[in-house]
């Protein structure tokens, strides 16, 4: 770290760290969130907070973990440090996905949650896809 770094308190610290893991989140994993956020709604409306527990607290965790990069020194901007926060989400939304496909309710409410949230996982793919193609285009100017 620069001789700069260690002239800043903590608090100036966990605050630039905290800004920077909120816009990489939002950058990357805004469609993710929103879509687990939504789910967990439906889910706690339909069946209940005991039963949509299971989801929380793997979203609190994944959310936990991905925050606690506030405190690193480098490494803010998402890429492999935000693996295992990323997987903690992922489990929730496939536990609410899975979870309200269980729940005793008509065809059409499953059929409508399922092809939403894989137009929404597909539509995140593709975004990152096509970012990953412009970036590998840039390293090759």
């Amino acid at each position: 770290m620069p001789p700069s770094w260690f002239d800043e308190s903590s608090f100036v610290h966990f605050k630039a760290g905290f800004i920077a893991v909120t816009k990489s989140l939002i950058h990357h994993y805004l469609v993710l969130i929103l879509l687990i956020v939504l789910l967990l709604i439906i889910y706690f409306f339909q069946a209940g907070f005991e039963k949509s527990i299971e989801s929380l607290i793997w979203f609190g965790s994944g959310m936990a973990t991905l925050y606690a990069l506030s405190f690193a020194p480098i490494v803010q901007d998402g890429g492999r440090s935000f693996f295992g926060g990323a997987i903690f989400l992922i489990i929730s939304l496939f536990l609410l996905i899975n979870n309200i496909n269980q729940l005793e309710i008509s065809t059409k409410w499953h059929t409508t949650v399922t092809i939403f949230s894989l137009a929404l996982i597909l539509l995140a793919g593709i975004k990152q896809l096509l970012e990953l193609l412009m970036l590998t285009n840039l390293m090759r100017l």
